[in-house]
């Protein structure tokens, strides 16, 4: 039977989506400084955008393995069939 409420799905999904704006986040600042800042700076500004990256890997991971342990995958018409 398919979850349409799931609270932690709901919530893998938020953190998803935070994982993603803090990646895009870092990598605005990464691009805005490529001209002007140092090489020390250029790769800690590059070693953010990875980590964030990374984060954005795992909370999408784990989001996918939820949806396919628990199948709650919510689709539009999912409450008509």
């Amino acid at each position: 039977m398919m979850n349409l409420h799931c609270k932690e799905k709901a919530r893998l999904f938020l953190a998803h989506e935070t994982a993603g704006a803090a990646f895009e986040d870092a990598r605005s600042r990464l691009t805005a400084q490529l001209d002007t800042t140092s090489h020390k700076e250029f790769d800690r500004l590059a070693s953010a955008v990875k980590d964030a990256l990374n984060k954005v890997e795992n909370a999408r991971k784990a989001l996918n393995q939820h949806v396919a342990e628990h199948n709650c995958l919510v689709l539009e018409n999912s409450m008509t069939t």
